[in-house]
């Protein structure tokens, strides 16, 4: 099994007898390499995204704003729930990528959330016992696997976006280069 190394997780859950068995499980788990921090409401929450970290080259005073590498978050958390949760966590998330834990599992409600940009989503009864564990773990190791590769793909279409506007200039360039000894070599003629 791939080990976790040095994930920074951040888990929104609004019942702190359910965060802290999370957050203890996932700290005794086969892959047990987790930063968790935990909020228990969207202010808290906003809060964690918005404190600073130091910087990590060294080079620099000035604080990084704090990433996470996933959110996990609970589906009803106050003051919103269902989709509209998602939809607040991921304006605070960004391109992290966001697992929900819920016992709200029905058809409707998972479409809703998947709409909502969640990339994963486990009821909580799933995550019982090592196994559900486990189950957590895969979940969170391929919903950062996923948000990696978007991150990638986001880099690569504004890569060539950039190598596209270059080669428009420099045909721009040898058009009115070409132009300019077509013009010449006419009046060189005369």
């Amino acid at each position: 099994m791939n080990t976790l190394v040095d994930v920074r997780l951040l888990l929104i859950e609004d019942d702190l007898d359910f965060a802290r068995v999370v957050k203890m499980c996932l700290s005794r788990g086969p892959d047990a390499a987790f930063e968790i921090e935990v909020a228990h409401n969207l202010v808290q929450a906003k809060a964690c995204f918005d404190a600073t970290a130091c910087p990590c080259d060294g080079d620099s005073d000035t604080p990084l704003p704090r990433r996470f590498d996933v959110v996990v978050t609970d589906l009803c958390v106050p003051p919103h729930e269902g989709a509209e949760t998602v939809r607040r966590v991921k304006e605070m998330a960004g391109p992290t990528p966001v697992v929900v834990l819920t016992s709200m599992v029905g058809h409707d409600v998972i479409a809703e959330i998947v709409a909502a940009g969640v990339d994963d989503f486990l009821g909580k009864e799933e995550i019982v016992g090592r196994a559900g564990i486990i189950r957590l773990e895969r979940a969170l190791r391929h919903a950062i696997k996923n948000g990696r590769l978007r991150e990638e793909v986001a880099r690569s279409k504004s890569y060539t976006l950039t190598l596209e506007a270059q080669v428009e200039m420099l045909h721009d360039a040898l058009r009115q280069k070409s132009g300019f000894v077509s013009e010449g070599a006419c009046e060189g003629r005369r």
